[in-house]
């Protein structure tokens, strides 16, 4: 059961990321709190922490919660402000996508190819294909231990 959940929990991280990746394309996502910033953009998601408070260093940003502004770049593409921005900077952490996906999509694609196949290889050798216990000699159709209907080549 607990298998069962994990590969659940991924699959919708997955799916989350890959429609966090789609929506921010075109949109930059940003949430402002006092001294922090988080934006969501078309690469991924970061979190900034000033030493500063944000409106002092970025001040086109909202005063508090979240905003959706046209993507484009969080500092300016002139060397004008960069330096402030970079002196004022106290942690600054990105996350790409691409590394959330390969990180959240392996297990539940192994799961949902290597399932059916150890069900499958379960049948062959006599077995349960749910719970796995062997069957030999059983006559009742059923199995003992999971209650599961047997089928019969």
């Amino acid at each position: 059961m607990m298998r069962k959940a994990v590969i659940v929990v991924l699959t919708l991280a997955t799916l989350a990321t890959a429609v966090a990746w789609i929506v921010t394309v075109k949109w930059r996502y940003c949430h402002c709190n006092r001294q922090s910033l988080i934006t969501v953009c078309g690469g991924g998601i970061s979190v900034s922490r000033f030493s500063l408070p944000v409106q002092a260093v970025l001040p086109m940003m909202p005063v508090e919660g979240w905003s959706r502004r046209p993507d484009y770049p969080l500092v300016p593409p002139s060397n004008i402000g960069w330096p402030r921005y970079q002196a004022t900077l106290g942690t600054y952490v990105y996350v790409p996508y691409w590394l959330l996906i390969a990180l959240f999509a392996p297990y539940p694609a192994a799961a949902f190819v290597c399932g059916p196949l150890r069900r499958f290889r379960r049948c062959d050798r006599g077995l349960c294909s749910t719970c796995g216990y062997n069957l030999t000699g059983n006559e009742s159709g059923q199995c003992p231990e999971c209650g599961t209907e047997i089928k019969r080549a």
